[in-house]
C-alpha cells in the first residue's frame, strides 16, 4: 500500500514484533521488503530505503540499522555502491501488505466513528480542516504524544474511548499503534535495539501518590499501574550485575516527601479526632479513615504504611542535601519567579515552590549534569499530578538546556523498561500502563477529581448554610471516580459533571424548583381538602333535600289516597262484597224462579235450565271474582292517584 498511514504503520510493527518474538531487525526488514515490494524497485541503496520508508509508512530508522537489515537479507545483492533486488517468492510480502491496508481501513472506521460522536453531541458538521485536526489529536492521544490536552474535543476523545470499552477489536487497535510506538521509540532511541539490560545505577524518588499507590491506597487502578513499574525494576534488578549489593535501581523518597506523608496523616487523625471537619476528600483519605476506628487506629495505618513501603525495598533517603553548599547546581529561582507569577496560578504556587526544591535535589545529586535521555538520568523525581508534568516541560523551556529532564511521570520508564525487557512477544504479554483504555479512564477521573476539588472551593467561598453544604458535599463526594470506576456505562454523566460550571447554582435552582412544587403541592392538596369539604357539605345538603323531597311525595301520597278512598268509598265497599252481593242476587234470580215456577209462568224445563246456568255462572266466577274486584280497584285507585300526584 502505498504512501501507508504512521498509525497503521505503527500497529503492523506490534504485529511483527510478537510475531518476531521481539527481533526488531527482522521488523524492519520486513517493512523495507514491502516498501521496496510496492514500488517495484530494481537496485536501492541504504539513502535510498531510508527515504521509502519516510515516504511510504513516515517511520525513520537509523542508517545503521537499515544498513544491517539490508545485509541481513539474500534479497540484496551489493554491486558498485548499489544494491540489486533479487525477485524472490513475494506471498509474505503480499500478505504484509494486505494486512497493512487492513489495519487502515479498521483505523479509519474508528476515527469516523469519533467524527459522528463529536457531531451528534455537540450538533455541528465538521469541516475537513476540523475532521484532520481531530485526528491529529486522537491519534497523538494513543500514541501518548499530548500536544493540546485544551484541544476543544479532548473530552470528547476520551468520552468516546471509555464508551467503547467494551469492543475488544475497538481497544486493541488503538493498543497495537500504542505499543508500536513504543517498540518504534525504543528502535530509533536505544544504543543496541536487542538490549536487555539495564546498564546504568538509577535512583527513583517516588512522590507522594506513588507511595500511596504502592499500598493500593489511591484504588486498584492506580495499584496495578504502580506494580507495572515495580515488577519491572525488580526483573531488571534480579537480572543486572550489582555493585557491592546495591541493586542497579533504586526506589527512595525526601525526607520532605516523609514530613508531607505526616501532615497527611496528622489531618486524618484530627478529623477522627473532631477537631477538624472534612469538606474537601480524595481516594487515599477515604481509606485511611475508613481503616481507622479513631485517632489510634489512624497512626497504626500510618506505621503499616511505611512498614509495606519497607517490604517493598522502597527507603527514606537519609543522605543530606544541602542546599547552600551546592548553589552552582539549582535552578535560578529569581531568573524564574518572575515566568512562575505569570505561567502557574497563586493557588499552585505553593506546590510549584516544592517542586522546584526537588528539582534542586535532583540537580544537585547529578552534579549539575545534564540528562539527555531518560535512562541515563542517574537521579529523577517521578510525579504522577498534571502540575508536576506542566512544571516539567515549564523548566525544560526556560532552562539554558533544554535536554533538563528532572521531574518525569513513572509510565514513562515503565514503558522504556518494558521494550528493554522485550515483554510482550512469547504470550502477548501487556499490562495496564499500556492501555489506551488505562489512560483515558484516568484522564477522565483527574478531570472529575479536579471538578470535584473546584466545586468544594466554591461550596465554601459561596455557600453560608451549613446544612446546605453538607449536602453538597454528598453530592460531591458521590461525583469522585477512581479510573476503575469511570465505565461506558457512567461516562456520559461523567463528562456532564465535568463540564458543568454551575454545579452549586444548579443545585440551588432545583431545590428553588423542587420548593416551588412543595409549594403547589401543598396549595393544590390545600384546594382539594377544601373541595372535599364543599363536596362532603354538598353530599349533605343533597341527602337532606331528597330527604325532604321524599317526605313531601310521601305526605303527597298519604293525601291523595285519603281522597281516593273518600272517593271510591262505596265501589269499595261494593267491589269489597262482590262476592256476597253475587250470592244475594244468585238467591233474588232463584227466588223469583221458584215463584215463576210455583205460579205455572214458566215450564219446569226452563227452570231447571236457568238454574243450571246459574250454577255454571256461579262456578266460573266464584273462584276470582273477589280477585278480580281487588284488581280493579286497585287500578282505579292508581289512575286516580297518578292523576292527583
Amino acid at each position: 500500500m502505498a504512501n501507508s498511514d504512521f498509525n497503521a504503520a505503527l500497529a503492523l510493527f506490534q504485529s511483527l514484533y510478537r510475531s518476531h518474538k521481539g527481533d526488531v531487525f527482522t521488523v524492519i526488514e520486513r517493512f523495507i521488503l514491502a516498501g521496496v515490494r510496492s514500488l517495484h524497485l530494481s537496485t536501492v541503496t541504504v539513502a535510498s530505503v531510508s527515504e521509502l520508508l519516510k515516504d511510504q509508512y513516515h517511520i525513520d530508522i537509523p542508517n545503521s540499522i537499515i544498513q544491517h537489515c539490508i545485509n541481513n537479507q539474500d534479497v540484496f545483492h551489493y554491486k558498485k555502491g548499489e544494491y540489486l533486488v533479487v525477485p524472490k517468492s513475494e506471498e509474505e510480502i503480499d500478505a504484509l501488505l494486505k494486512e497493512l491496508e487492513e489495519i487502515d481501513e479498521h483505523n479509519e472506521t474508528i476515527i469516523s466513528g469519533l467524527y459522528e460522536e463529536i457531531e451528534h453531541h455537540h450538533l455541528v458538521t465538521l469541516t475537513d480542516v476540523e475532521k484532520e485536526k481531530i485526528r491529529e489529536v486522537f491519534f497523538d492521544f494513543i500514541k501518548d504524544r499530548d500536544k493540546e490536552p485544551d484541544y476543544k474535543y479532548f473530552i470528547d476523545i476520551n468520552q468516546y474511548i471509555v464508551k467503547h470499552e467494551k469492543n475488544s477489536s475497538f481497544q486493541e487497535a488503538l493498543d497495537a499503534i500504542k505499543e508500536g510506538m513504543i517498540i518504534y521509540h525504543g528502535i530509533r532511541y536505544s544504543e543496541a535495539s536487542n538490549a536487555t539490560t539495564w546498564k546504568d545505577d538509577t535512583v527513583f524518588f517516588l512522590d507522594m501518590e506513588y507511595l500511596f499507590n504502592a499500598c493500593g491506597m489511591n484504588g486498584t487502578f492506580y495499584e496495578e499501574c504502580f506494580y507495572d513499574f515495580y515488577n519491572l525494576v525488580k526483573e531488571i534488578n534480579e537480572g543486572s550485575p550489582t555493585h557491592n549489593g546495591i541493586p542497579r535501581i533504586q526506589l527512595k523518597y525526601f525526607t520532605r516527601t516523609k514530613e508531607n506523608i505526616d501532615r497527611y496523616f496528622n489531618v486524618a487523625a484530627r478529623i477522627k479526632n473532631g477537631e477538624e471537619s472534612l469538606y474537601k476528600d480524595n481516594e487515599a483519605m477515604k481509606n485511611i479513615l475508613n481503616n481507622s476506628i479513631d485517632e489510634i487506629g489512624v497512626f497504626q495505618n500510618k506505621a503499616q504504611f511505611f512498614k509495606k513501603l519497607s517490604d517493598l525495598g522502597i527507603m527514606e533517603y537519609l543522605k543530606e542535601i544541602d542546599l547552600e553548599k551546592n548553589k552552582d547546581f539549582i535552578f535560578d529561582s529569581s531568573l524564574l519567579s518572575a515566568k512562575i507569577d505569570v505561567e502557574f496560578t497563586n493557588e499552585e504556587k505553593e506546590d510549584i515552590l516544592e517542586y522546584l526544591l526537588f528539582a534542586d535535589y535532583i540537580n544537585i545529586l547529578r552534579g549539575g549534569k545534564k540528562s539527555p535521555r531518560l535512562d541515563k538520568c542517574g537521579y529523577i523525581f517521578l510525579s504522577e499530578s498534571n502540575l508536576s508534568t506542566r512544571f516539567s516541560k515549564f523548566l525544560r523551556d526556560n532552562d539554558s538546556d533544554a535536554r533538563t529532564f528532572v521531574i518525569c511521570r513513572m509510565n514513562r520508564f515503565t514503558e522504556d523498561m518494558w521494550f528493554k525487557l522485550r515483554k510482550g512477544i512469547v504470550n502477548q504479554e501487556s499490562i495496564a500502563t499500556l492501555k489506551v483504555i488505562s489512560k483515558a479512564k484516568s484522564i477522565v477521573s483527574g478531570l472529575l477529581s479536579d471538578s470535584v476539588t473546584s466545586n468544594y472551593k466554591k461550596i465554601v467561598e459561596e455557600s453560608k448554610d451549613p446544612e446546605e453544604k453538607k449536602i453538597l458535599y454528598a453530592e460531591l463526594r458521590g461525583k469522585r471516580h477512581t479510573p476503575e470506576n469511570v465505565t461506558a456505562e457512567s461516562i456520559d454523566e461523567d463528562i456532564s459533571f465535568i463540564l458543568d460550571n454551575s454545579f452549586i447554582d444548579n443545585y440551588r435552582e432545583t431545590q428553588s424548583q423542587l420548593k416551588i412544587k412543595v409549594a403547589k403541592a401543598n396549595e393544590t392538596e390545600r384546594l382539594l381538602e377544601e373541595s372535599q369539604q364543599e363536596n362532603q357539605s354538598l353530599k349533605d345538603e343533597n341527602k337532606e333535600l331528597r330527604e325532604q323531597i321524599r317526605q313531601q311525595a310521601f305526605d303527597k301520597l298519604l293525601r291523595a289516597r285519603d281522597r281516593a278512598k273518600s272517593k271510591f268509598a262505596v265501589e269499595s265497599i261494593i267491589y269489597s262484597n262482590a262476592k256476597l252481593l253475587l250470592w244475594i242476587f244468585i238467591i233474588i234470580v232463584l227466588l223469583i224462579c221458584i215463584y215463576f215456577e210455583k205460579s205455572n209462568i214458566v215450564s219446569p224445563l226452563g227452570i231447571l235450565s236457568g238454574i243450571v246456568t246459574i250454577i255454571a255462572f256461579i262456578y266460573q266466577i266464584n273462584g276470582n271474582i273477589k280477585e278480580k274486584a281487588k284488581s280493579f280497584m286497585r287500578k282505579r285507585y292508581r289512575n286516580y292517584i297518578d292523576r292527583e300526584m
